[in-house]
């Protein structure tokens, strides 16, 4: 009998020696490069100047009619940087190598690596927690300033599309703060982390330790977790391997097949 399981996963030789050997380490002894120093630099400082424009601009446009409907859209904002984590995590985990170009080394690799040595990410500087998450707020920023360029926040619409955007890209900027934290261990972490992951409003302890279980198919957001539930539930992203496959005929990584 032929049946399909997701108890093994499926890496290349260049994974495996890299697993064996970062699995026996706790800090994250790689170092910076000057370029990715630079990059990362930019890349955060840039995110962080946006989001307080934006946040300038929303706050002398605030009008107390608005008053009931800025905590659910920023809710969304944060459901929605919760599932972008999700979607990107679940891609980099169940599809292409540490070896396909661009993005196995810059993204692919580092999720690989983090499975079989979670706490390295704890170590994590400044510049690489906010600058590698500034990679996928910075697009969604400089779409906000070009509404504020050409588009007036006196339109409800307007306004609360750019509210949307800041609130997910401001969620999204802190995504690797997030992540961090869920596996800080015997070492304090800020008291408003702490109420902030009992609340469930970012990434707790326990929630995502189901993640670090083989074979990480599942809980794959990485900013609250909030998504995940209703996600599991209607089976959401094997679903969406069964569709990726019948399109494209690319197996899911984590799915193997064998003889029973």
């Amino acid at each position: 009998m032929i049946m399909k399981t997701t108890s093994q996963v499926v890496e290349s030789e260049a994974e495996t020696k890299e697993r064996t050997k970062y699995g026996k380490v706790t800090k994250d002894v790689r170092p910076h490069t000057s370029d990715m120093w630079l990059r990362e630099l930019i890349l955060a400082l840039t995110s962080a100047l946006m989001l307080l424009v934006n946040l300038i601009f929303l706050i002398r446009h605030f009008k107390t009619s608005y008053s009931a409907y800025v905590l659910p859209c920023f809710f969304l904002g944060l459901l929605t940087a919760d599932f972008q984590s999700a979607f990107i995590h679940w891609v980099v985990d169940t599809y292409f190598s540490s070896e396909t170009p661009i993005l196995g080394p810059a993204i692919v690799r580092p999720f690989r690596l983090h499975h079989f040595a979670p706490t390295q990410i704890t170590y994590n500087d400044y510049l690489r927690t906010y600058g590698d998450a500034a990679v996928f707020t910075t697009p969604h920023l400089l779409f906000t300033m070009w509404i504020l360029c050409f588009y007036s926040l006196e339109s409800k619409f307007v306004y609360f599309l750019v509210l949307w955007i800041f609130s997910y890209s401001l969620v999204g900027y802190g995504v690797n703060q997030f992540h961090q934290w869920a596996h800080t261990h015997g070492r304090p972490i800020p008291a408003a982390a702490e109420f902030l992951q009992k609340l469930g409003l970012i990434l707790p302890k326990d929630h995502h330790r189901k993640h670090h279980t083989p074979p990480h198919d599942c809980n794959y957001c990485i900013v609250a977790g909030l998504v995940d539930g209703p996600l599991e539930a209607i089976n959401f992203w094997r679903r969406l391997e069964n569709v990726v496959e019948s399109v494209t005929g690319v197996k899911p990584r984590i799915h193997t097949t064998v003889k029973t």
